[in-house]
């Protein structure tokens, strides 16, 4: 992609790399049948793995979608 903004680039790739590494992780949590784990701590209520997946997937298709109805 040919970006205007060294900035924006900057950003993108930086995003592209986090979203790389997080379709990799998840790769490697269904692998190692995981995805059902629960971390289990006194101070703090935690939800799967699967559900914290669920939630980057959620958001990354909100900007998605906020990006195309402003193009």
């Amino acid at each position: 992609m040919n970006f205007r903004n060294s900035l924006l680039e900057i950003i993108f790739n930086s995003f592209k790399w986090a979203r790389n590494n997080t379709i990799e992780i998840l790769e490697q949590a269904e692998q190692n049948n995981i995805l059902s784990f629960t971390p289990k701590n006194s101070k703090f209520t935690f939800q799967s793995i699967a559900f914290q997946f669920q939630c980057i997937v959620t958001t990354t298709d909100t900007y998605l979608s906020k990006i195309n109805k402003k193009q």
